[in-house]
């Protein structure tokens, strides 16, 4: 039998150097982990502690850049101020001609500073031209300086002095000559007076320029996206062109202002005062434009006591409530209001020939008499809107001297209505002659239309045109006593017997009339 022993000794001699040998390997592989742990740790705070620093080091720098600026903005400000001083007391500014190298320089110094400084000094710069009437067309109501110089320099030096730019200013010309009121001529000249600073193509970007007497301005092709004109005084103002997307208007007076071609997508012109502005091929798209208190009547153009001119009576912001947005006899042909909010909105007698209203939001507006010939509003809301010819606003027959297109509606003729909302629309009297009225909810809408036929087909023999398409249009409980049907493309008997019509109403022969109309 062999023996084993001596190998089991051996492995006994060996347990123990082994067991050594792989607590050592761990002991070190631990040492090296802690190692490696602690290293890591101390390259993350490193890391970080760099980065740290270099925050520090951008916000000082950051800092130390936003001072820079202002300084340099405050110099740009001073220096334009100063020079402009310059320009109005020793070069004769207001009183100067128009061809005077004064009004040039003038100008090509207040574009450079506006394109130099930032919102807060742009609105600086703003007032001073504004309060020195050196921005402002000058017609009979706004007389031009060479007649009116002494006064105007004097109602200018306040706002030097406040500036601290002049201690003490004597006007050059004090004699009672001076002050003198002008005559008709010299008023008649004045109308072809240009403003003396024009500020056509200005950087006013963002500036901040809210209840700023801007009247009569011309800032035609200005960039006055993101700005704020709240409240503004913009009446007969010249806005042809310029940019004002995004830009606050809310309460602004843009009375007779023309607008031909802004660019106002998402403007804010909530509450302002829009009657007898143009606004042609205006881009107003997803532009705010409500009013609120549909009982006002939006019809009247007359100015009210306190008036001055600006047709709002007043400044108080809660006057301006109660009016609401008025865009009375506003040309808006051609302009893209897709989307925008017109809810309330006064569009008496309103352009909207070939404008883009699709989505727009008409519901309770105020439409009487509104020409919206070849317009598009497919898909847009008109419940509760006023198309009619006669209404609570014009309550009555027409007085003397009013024509018969004073009494008719809204014109629809071969306007785009595929989808729209007319669900309680007044249409009394309005003309829907070749419109397109497929998938239009016209529920519970008024379509009565004594005397005046409102689908009625046009004569072959005159014209090619065809009545009104109302395919698959909802015509329950629409009122449509007196309304000619006969021209009408895709009414079906299903329609018939749930409108509400009279004895007066003319339907296509191929109808059967319900026995309630009779």
């Amino acid at each position: 039998m062999i023996n084993k022993r001596p190998a089991w000794d051996v492995l006994d001699l060996l347990v123990v150097p082994v067991a050594l040998a792989v607590l050592g390997a761990w002991f070190t592989w631990a040492q090296d982990q802690r190692e490696a742990n602690r290293n890591a740790r101390e390259k993350r705070n490193e890391q970080r502690r760099h980065e740290l620093e270099q925050e520090i080091e951008e916000s000082r720098k950051t800092h130390e850049q936003e001072i820079e600026e202002r300084r340099a903005q405050d110099t740009s400000l001073q220096a334009y101020l100063d020079e402009m001083r310059s320009l109005l007391l020793d070069k004769d500014l207001l009183g100067s001609s128009e061809e005077a190298g004064a009004r040039t320089l003038a100008r090509a110094r207040t574009l450079t500073a506006l394109s130099q400084v930032g919102p807060e000094r742009k609105r600086s710069i703003t007032q001073f031209l504004s309060e020195s009437h050196l921005i402002h067309k000058h017609t009979k109501s706004n007389p031009a300086p060479d007649q009116v110089g002494s006064q105007r320099k004097r109602s200018t030096m306040p706002f030097l002095k406040k500036l601290g730019l002049v201690k003490e200013v004597t006007p050059k010309n004090s004699s009672s000559e001076a002050d003198a009121p002008t005559n008709e001529s010299d008023s008649a000249a004045t109308k072809k007076k240009r403003p003396i600073v024009s500020l056509t193509n200005a950087a006013l970007n963002r500036a901040d320029l809210r209840n700023m007497d801007l009247t009569e301005t011309d800032l035609s092709g200005t960039n006055l996206t993101g700005g704020t004109l709240s409240g503004a005084k913009l009446q007969g103002a010249v806005l042809s062109e310029a940019s004002l997307v995004g830009t606050d208007l809310s309460y602004a007076t843009l009375r007779k202002a023309t607008s031909t071609g802004a660019y106002m997508n998402g403007a804010d012109l909530s509450y302002s005062d829009l009657r007898d502005a143009n606004l042609s091929k205006a881009s107003l798209i997803g532009a705010n434009l409500t009013s609120i208190n549909p009982a006002v009547n939006l019809s009247s153009t007359s100015p009210s006591p306190g008036d001055s001119g600006t047709g709002l009576g007043g400044t108080d912001a809660r006057e301006r409530d109660r009016r609401g947005t008025s865009l009375n006899r506003t040309d808006l042909s051609d302009a893209d209001l897709r989307g925008a909010i017109l809810i309330y909105a006064g569009l008496d007698g309103a352009n909207l020939s070939n404008a883009y209203l699709g989505g727009a939001d008409l519901s309770s507006a105020n439409l009487h008499g509104a020409n919206l010939t070849y317009a598009s509003l497919s898909g847009a809301y008109l419940g509760g809107a006023n198309l009619s010819s006669v209404n609570e606003f014009y309550p009555g027959a027409p007085g003397p001297g009013k024509s018969s297109a004073d009494k008719r509606g809204a014109d629809l003729s071969n306007a785009d209505l595929r989808g729209a909302s007319l669900s309680g629309a007044n249409l009394h009297g309005a003309v829907l002659r070749g419109a397109w009225l497929s998938g239009a909810d016209l529920s519970y809408a008024n379509l009565s239309n004594q005397p005046y036929a409102m689908f009625e087909g046009v004569d072959a023999r005159v014209t090619d045109e065809s009545g009104a398409d109302l395919t698959d249009a909802d015509l329950h409980g629409t009122i449509l006593s007196g309304a000619d049907l006969r021209g009408a493309i895709g009414l079906t008997q299903e329609q018939i017997d749930v409108a509400v019509g009279s004895q007066d109403t003319v339907i296509p022969d191929h109808l059967r009339r319900p026995s309630a109309w009779s």
